[in-house]
């Protein structure tokens, strides 16, 4: 037999020149058994296009890639690919689903993230860009909020600020339909959970003029009643109140904290009225403010922000201005918070010095 006999042989006979049916072999790829993962990933999905995914089998998946760190990479790389692949297709609903898979990954491994962080980063920021669908631009929001929520360390602390320029440009969409409404309270969530993780690792960031921009171009200033017969009443209530004398329950309406908002798997609990409402967010964003200036520092900074703003819009005015109220709430959240009122008074003070702005 010659030698190209001999090549020709192997590839259709065994080594041992034998044709056995139980030969290794001889066996069919399609007869090996299938990634326990991928069979998992398969099952999630729905048959038919609009149907609902199998948290079951979500849940199980989960499970498996805490117990099985290592196969986290190909797992939520089968994922991405997953995700491209529909997204170019068109194919939301399913996109959706795979956004699901990656929002229960970040509770269930949550001390595995670095495992696949780069893998949810990428495509959070590709949602971001589906500039065709708002849906899909607000599932990348509230992914990008449970994402920092979860953060243990400030690891990703520079890949989380490259979203801001682009969550300020979607904060900014015009209009007061249903659409943009939602859109413009979907990057206001996710601002404030980047606000609340600057305040936990005392750090500014550079482009935070316009983030301070964006919150405040959102803010709802409370409407007066002043037809109300019990005005002097509810005068006498303020008086109280400031005197520490009656639990200020209002204020704390206007701006929540962020602990009743957000539960320790770092998801959403306020309600779903409050959770589409631009102004609820952009209070949340200013109480997060408050909280960042927690040093001599950063309070100066995120104040002489605030003024930018004001002196920019001439918004000094007290009947019809923006800072009165602004700055109120800023100082109640301060005092209650234990913070010195009395340096953004002196802040306050030295900036309208220099300001002819009364």
């Amino acid at each position: 037999m010659s030698p190209i006999d001999g090549i020709i042989s192997r590839k259709v006979l065994p080594v041992c020149d034998g044709l056995c049916f139980f030969c290794p072999s001889l066996r069919a790829r399609s007869r090996q058994p299938v990634k326990r993962y991928k069979k998992l990933i398969a099952d999630i999905f729905p048959r038919s296009q609009e149907g609902e995914p199998n948290h079951w089998n979500i849940g199980r998946l989960c499970e498996y890639a805490s117990r099985n760190p290592l196969r986290i990479p190909k797992i939520t790389d089968a994922l991405e690919q997953r995700c491209y692949k529909e997204l170019r297709k068109e194919n939301f609903h399913a996109a959706k689903i795979v956004m699901c898979i990656y929002r229960k990954l970040l509770v269930s491994c949550k001390d595995q993230m670095p495992l696949f962080a780069s893998s949810l980063l990428s495509i959070m920021q590709i949602l971001l860009d589906q500039t065709r669908l708002d849906e899909m631009q607000i599932i990348g929001c509230q992914t990008l909020f449970e994402f920092v929520n979860n953060q243990k360390d400030g690891t990703y602390m520079c890949n989380l600020e490259r979203f801001i320029p682009k969550l300020c440009q979607l904060a900014q969409e015009i209009g007061e339909d249903e659409g943009a409404l939602n859109l413009r309270a979907a990057c206001l969530q996710a601002l404030s959970s980047m606000i609340w993780f600057m305040g936990e690792h005392s750090h500014i960031k550079v482009e935070f003029d316009n983030v301070v921009s964006v919150v405040l171009e959102n803010y709802e200033v409370p409407k007066k009643n002043s037809e109300n017969p019990d005005d002097q009443n509810r005068w006498v209530e303020e008086v109280l109140k400031n005197e520490g004398l009656v639990p200020p329950l209002d204020a704390l309406t206007k701006a929540p904290s962020w602990r009743t908002i957000v539960n320790d798997k770092g998801e959403l609990t306020a309600a779903v009225e409050d959770a589409k409402n631009p102004g609820f967010w952009s209070r949340v964003c200013l109480h997060n403010m408050a909280k960042l200036a927690k040093e001599a520092t950063t309070m100066r900074r995120v104040l002489e922000s605030l003024f930018r703003y004001f002196d920019s819009g001439q918004l000094w005015s007290l009947q019809n201005g923006l800072a009165f109220p602004v700055l109120k709430d800023v100082q109640f959240l301060m005092d209650s918070s234990g913070q010195n009122t009395h340096f953004l008074l002196s802040i306050l003070l030295k900036h309208l010095d220099h300001k002819n702005i009364l």
